[in-house]
């Protein structure tokens, strides 16, 4: 907030049979280093249900977006 930066950074990740990141990745910056840094900290601490296919835990990929903004909405 004290920079003026706002986006929205969109992380990829990947989440195994455990619900656990086993990977993330920036895919839409936000043109602002600081901010996707903060999304890709936030989408790597983050947990799950896994994925599951006739009752079997699957790793599964989701699209996740961080929105920053300053207007708090």
């Amino acid at each position: 907030m004290q920079k003026h930066e706002s986006g929205q950074v969109n992380v990829r990740v990947v989440v195994d049979t455990a619900g656990r990141v086993h990977d993330a990745r920036v895919v839409l910056s936000s043109g602002f280093s600081r901010l996707d840094e903060a999304a890709l900290k936030a989408a790597r601490r983050s947990t799950f249900h896994p994925y599951t296919e006739y009752g079997r835990p699957l790793f599964a990929m989701a699209i996740i977006p961080y929105r920053f903004n300053l207007n708090g909405k």
